[in-house]
């Protein structure tokens, strides 16, 4: 077995038909987990660390930003090279990747502040260039059309755009009547609960959504796990909190039955599954 031994494991990814997780760390260390047993299915080393990886919808693709800048794409099953592309000119690592809920599109952000969307079934060509965030992004959510998209970013900006066009909007008529397919986004009025009453909101480490819509997971800086009803839009909202991890927890994610969460604990370099 081989596992994230030496640097920062950030990167998370769960299965969307079999009860198995991705994990993806800063030393190149890619594995595949059992939930129900517990132990390692699979494991590669990639030529450099990542910090993002991610599942298409079907569970054909999966795209791995690395440190370095570049977008890796490989099969599921076989992990055969589908594309290759640089996402920042500069060098900065990516971040976050998301599949719209057709996979036809894949937004990629990253350090840059940028947000590219590529298109799957053009493999994974660039569609769009998006400049609009004054920060890192740090999350994405499609809503459940794909028509919209929305996205968190260090500076604590929330912005909204359309997928088709990558055009920036504000319409409240819009942004409210949406339902989400996704929610990861620790800033957004259906989550503002999950912020304690003396947060300036930059505890709230990451977040995560239950797949039958019930709760919603926080992992802290503090190195704790808080859950609570979905959605909590009334400031900071009753908890359950959960201890285990000694450093800040960097990604979570529910499995697809819900019954399980999984942690990955940064500078611990220990996954948790709850």
């Amino acid at each position: 077995m081989k596992s994230h031994h030496n640097k920062e494991v950030c990167g998370l990814a769960i299965h969307p038909k079999r009860e198995e997780f991705l994990t993806v760390g800063q030393d190149g260390m890619l594995g595949v987990w059992d939930i129900k047993t517990k132990r390692q299915l699979r494991y590669a080393k990639l030529e450099c660390g990542a910090n993002a990886i991610s599942y298409s919808n079907e569970g054909k693709h999966i795209a791995i930003g690395m440190l370095n800048g570049y977008l890796l794409v490989v099969e599921s099953e076989k992990w055969a090279p589908v594309a290759k592309t640089q996402h920042s000119s500069n060098g900065q690592g990516i971040t976050v990747i998301t599949f719209s809920p057709d996979n036809k599109l894949c937004a990629v952000g990253g350090e840059d502040g940028r947000i590219k969307l590529y298109n799957v079934d053009s493999k994974f060509r660039t569609s769009k260039v998006i400049k609009k965030s004054t920060s890192p992004i740090t999350a994405i959510d499609f809503e459940k059309n794909g028509k919209y998209f929305m996205t968190n970013n260090k500076a604590q900006e929330i912005l909204f755009f359309e997928s088709h066009s990558g055009r920036h909007f504000q319409e409240f008529n819009i942004i409210s009547n949406l339902q989400w397919h996704t929610w990861s986004c620790p800033l957004g009025q259906p989550v503002q609960g999950i912020m304690a009453a003396n947060s300036d909101g930059t505890d709230i480490q990451c977040c995560s959504r239950a797949p039958d819509g019930s709760v919603i997971a926080t992992g802290d800086q503090y190195g704790c796990i808080n859950l609570f009803k979905y959605p909590c839009p009334q400031p900071d909202a009753a908890r359950s909190k959960y201890v285990g991890h000694s450093a800040a927890v960097k990604n979570l994610s529910f499995s697809l039955t819900s019954n399980h969460l999984i942690s990955c604990g940064g500078q611990d370099l220990a996954i948790f599954q709850w």
